[in-house]
């Protein structure tokens, strides 16, 4: 049923990442769990790459191995979330269904046409996404694959360390579907859960909409409106609970990437700095990346800020009614009421994720970047 609601879900067990139940599902994770496990080895590799070039001395070399490594590791990271956040993302994604259920219900064409509003743009978004994946996931294996074929090469994604002998047909092959699979696993990842993220605080949003709505039209001092604001009360806590638990899923995440993203963008500008000419073709890669990981980031940032801003509105609908009118009971439900709503709601944990962090993250970068310019301990050529 999940699955059926939630279309990511689907598209991310294209590599097994969200294993089925039976044998089949336990095939699906050994085969997915072990490309995952075996992922780290690239980064490593690229680790190495970049530890050679500071022994020669060249910055250049330096800033594309560990630009390499970090986007990776980011991209990476995503793909552990619906491995060790399973339970907690079902559990998520079922209490919006069935608050979603509930509502409609409850109010009836309001709540049926702001959610299917709603979910129609997650439709749309989720093949934006999946759209993004195959633009990301194919020159990896397209252009190496090309360019082995035209120049009769055997190139790889990641070529600093290779442990079998690549001459060798069947070991090229090996180690270019390794190195393949490991790219499209990370990078649907990445896609997919930016996909559900806006998907799940796009439904926040709208019940956040339709709970100001509610609380709006509460007449006070009729005999049901003790039962109108237990409704809303209701409302707002499973909204506040979605939100709790979608944070503590995103909470490390978040943070990670807002720190990678710091590091890799000071390596994208060093790189790009020290760009000589007939590189263009890395130029316009890095660029490209650069952006990828900006718009990703931005994403979460972005709808953070909002999660914020439209929780603290319904401070303003409790309090736009005509309370006044009510009586002493309805007046201190209210009161409990408005006091839940004045602590502020937010993603992220000790870096708040928000439009602000976002700023600081491109000056953190640009900072990075002048300083290491500065420095100069590594002399390029």
């Amino acid at each position: 049923m999940i699955q059926e609601n939630w279309p990511q879900l689907s598209t991310i067990n294209w590599l097994g990442l969200w294993p089925r139940g039976g044998w089949p599902g336990r095939l699906q994770a050994t085969f997915s769990y072990t490309i995952v496990l075996c992922t780290p080895l690239l980064f490593a590799t690229e680790g190495y790459g970049a530890s050679l070039g500071i022994n020669q001395g060249n910055l250049v070399v330096v800033m594309q191995r560990f630009n390499e490594m970090i986007s990776g590791i980011l991209f990476y990271l995503h793909s552990l979330v619906f491995i060790f956040y399973r339970t907690e993302i079902k559990k998520t994604l079922t209490l919006i269904d069935d608050l979603n259920e509930d509502i409609t219900r409850e109010d009836g064409d309001m709540a049926f046409e702001e959610i299917l509003k709603r979910k129609t743009f997650n439709k749309k978004v989720y093949k934006m996404f999946l759209t993004m994946f195959i633009f990301l996931a194919a020159p990896w294996s397209i252009f190496p694959l090309a360019q082995s074929i035209i120049n009769n090469e055997r190139i790889l994604l990641v070529n600093v360390w290779v442990p079998l002998d690549n001459n060798f047909l069947p070991f090229y092959i090996i180690q270019f579907l390794f190195q393949v699979l490991c790219g499209y696993n990370y990078s649907l990842s990445l896609t997919m859960f930016n996909a559900l993220f806006v998907s799940v605080c796009e439904l926040i949003f709208g019940h956040l909409s339709i709970l100001c709505l509610r609380v709006r039209k509460i007449q006070y001092g009729l005999p049901s409106t003790n039962l109108e604001l237990i409704r809303s009360i209701q409302h707002q806590n499973r909204i506040l609970e979605i939100i709790h638990k979608f944070q503590g899923i995103t909470m490390l995440l978040l943070i990670a990437d807002c720190i990678l993203t710091i590091v890799l963008v000071c390596c994208i500008l060093v790189e790009l700095t020290k760009a000589v000419p007939g590189s263009e073709g890395r130029v316009f890669s890095v660029i490209l990346e650069a952006l990828s990981v900006l718009m990703f980031l931005g994403t979460y940032c972005w709808y953070g800020n909002q999660i914020t801003y439209q929780y603290s509105q319904v401070v303003s609908s409790w309090y736009s009614g005509d309370w006044y009118n009510g009586t002493k009971d309805e007046k201190k439900i209210l009161l409990n009421a408005m006091t839940m709503t004045r602590r502020p709601v937010y993603l992220g944990g000790f870096i708040r994720i928000d439009t602000l962090t976002f700023i600081n993250i491109i000056k953190g970068a640009f900072s990075f970047y002048n300083v290491l310019m500065a420095e100069k301990k590594i002399p390029g050529n």
